[in-house]
């Protein structure tokens, strides 16, 4: 079967569905909508970002997404 490249991706990386991703300036723009496919997809999200408010503000958002997945703010 073919799979989009959003499957792909978590077939290749995250099988076993503890995987992180850690993403810079995930916080806004391309950077926020690359953790928000990534959660979808089941990966833990790692945002690095300058703003605590922001990082804990995008991570709460972002488990809505898929509540299962594990966040960390650096």
């Amino acid at each position: 079967p073919i799979l989009d490249s959003r499957q792909r991706i978590a077939n290749m990386y995250n099988k076993k569905g503890n995987a992180w991703a850690v993403v810079t300036g995930g916080t806004d723009g391309i950077g926020l909508g690359i953790c928000h496919n990534l959660a979808k997809q089941g990966f833990n999200i790692c945002i690095i970002s300058r703003t605590q408010e922001k990082i804990d503000k995008r991570l709460a958002e972002i488990k809505s997404l898929n509540p299962e997945i594990k966040t960390l703010a650096i």
